[in-house]
């Protein structure tokens, strides 16, 4: 799967076999990855290796004990006591050290140290550095020490207000609980996040104004492909004058720009599309920084998408179907062979009971076998 920001970046998410993540990159186009990660599994999901291809000396590889505890990745190793609780991590900063009454933490010692005392609850109320207080619903009210802090919450135990370091946060959420906004005493936005299917995928910053700056020129050109066959292209622009701190480019699906997308923020020249569908698109391009925008710079022509349908994939080579079902049971149990190109799903058909069996892919993966109920009556199975 792939996840497009409109900052340029895109992350792609790779499964294995078994459903697990096997890889995990990001990149900008014209830059090339920022990230990208390979793990490996042993049989009972345990992550045993984390492959950095960018920087071979940041991979890791992880070992766990017969009840699957973690006690090495990489450089550190951890050791545990019959609770399982951990009592030593040495990492190449030094070696922790932890103690512990009734199976709380009650002590850490080595390359640093804190002595915690505990309430009723169970609540830490003294780490040796700071103070907490907390509700009769066990909420972090205050904190005293270097930096105090107080916080507030909603009926539904949610954090709605945060001062701390003289600076008053409030936050806002939606009716499922999702952290929507962080805001500022005078309701001014600090951070907005985007979530997909319950997760988080996108978090925008408002970045504080540049005393004293004005609005840098236009962009000085935009350039757009007139076609496109594939879906997949890349839109560039020229500098501004002036302060930038980031470029902006929208596209839309008519000339006058209603509805524009913000496709890209960030201080590259040019941005790389993908899997536009077929249609006709229009882009602008402005200059910002922490005062002000500049115009838009709108592209001389729009560009025009022609995707061709996709090919059908290969008739799979073979099925094996058993001509006598198994003693005993109304299930039959069949294989096939798998078929060229894009297969989202395979097709069972019987002659006696029409029925569907989707089986859908993941990645290159894709399952060949299943089990159908079936009667003692002569039947036939056809597939594609």
């Amino acid at each position: 799967s792939r996840l497009q920001y409109t900052n340029g970046q895109v992350a792609d998410l790779t499964i294995n076999a078994r459903q697990w993540i096997g890889r995990i990159s990001a990149q900008k186009a014209g830059i090339g990855y920022a990230m990208d990660l390979a793990y490996g599994y042993d049989g009972l999901a345990n992550v045993t290796s984390i492959t950095n291809t960018l920087d071979s000396t940041d991979s890791k590889t992880m070992t766990y004990d017969g009840v699957d505890r973690l006690i090495s990745a990489g450089t550190a190793s951890v050791s545990y006591d019959t609770a399982d609780n951990i009592t030593s991590l040495r990492t190449p900063a030094g070696t922790l050290s932890y103690a512990y009454a009734n199976n709380r933490l009650s002590s850490v010692s080595g390359w640093r140290s804190a002595t915690l005392t505990y309430d009723l609850y169970g609540n830490v109320i003294n780490n040796g550095r700071n103070m907490f207080a907390y509700d009769d619903a066990s909420n972090l009210r205050n904190v005293a020490g270097a930096i105090p802090a107080a916080y507030d919450y909603d009926g539904n135990n949610q954090r709605v207000r945060a001062a701390k370091n003289g600076k008053t946060t409030y936050f806002l959420y939606a009716r499922n609980g999702d952290l929507l906004g962080e805001y500022n005493a005078v309701g001014v936005w600090m951070k907005e996040y985007a979530y997909l299917g319950g997760k988080l995928v996108a978090t925008i910053e408002n970045v504080p104004a540049t005393p004293g700056a004005v609005a840098p020129g236009i962009p000085s050109s935009l350039t757009v492909p007139a076609a496109s066959t594939t879906g997949s292209y890349t839109v560039s622009w020229g500098g501004s004058t002036g302060t930038v701190t980031r470029y902006e480019l929208q596209d839309a699906t008519d000339a006058n720009f209603t509805g524009p997308i913000q496709m890209y923020s960030g201080l590259n020249l040019s941005f790389g599309v993908f899997d536009k569908s077929s249609g006709t698109y229009y882009y602008r391009v402005r200059a910002c920084n922490g005062t002000a925008c500049s115009g838009y710079r709108v592209a001389s022509n729009g560009i025009t998408v022609t995707t061709p349908p996709s090919a059908p994939p290969s008739t799979p080579p073979y099925i094996n179907v058993p001509s006598i079902p198994n003693p005993g049971s109304a299930y039959t149990y069949i294989t096939w062979g798998s078929s060229t190109g894009v297969v989202d799903f395979y097709q069972v058909d019987i002659a006696s009971v029409p029925r569907q069996i989707p089986y859908f892919t993941v990645g290159s993966n894709v399952q060949r076998s299943c089990s159908i109920l079936t009667s003692r009556r002569p039947h036939r199975e056809e597939m594609r």
